[in-house]
């Protein structure tokens, strides 16, 4: 999951919705039933 689609370990996309399988921590997001949820105030531009 993840790398086929080009996308970093424990993603994978569904359609333009990029989910998560909760085995990897990115910084600044969390889980969102599934759905990898980002806070815009703690990514850096």
């Amino acid at each position: 999951m993840g790398a086929a689609d080009g996308l970093p370990g424990g993603l994978s996309s569904n359609g333009s919705v990029i989910m998560t399988d909760g085995s990897v921590f990115y910084p600044g997001a969390w889980s969102n039933g599934g759905v990898l949820t980002v806070n815009p105030y703690a990514v850096s531009a």
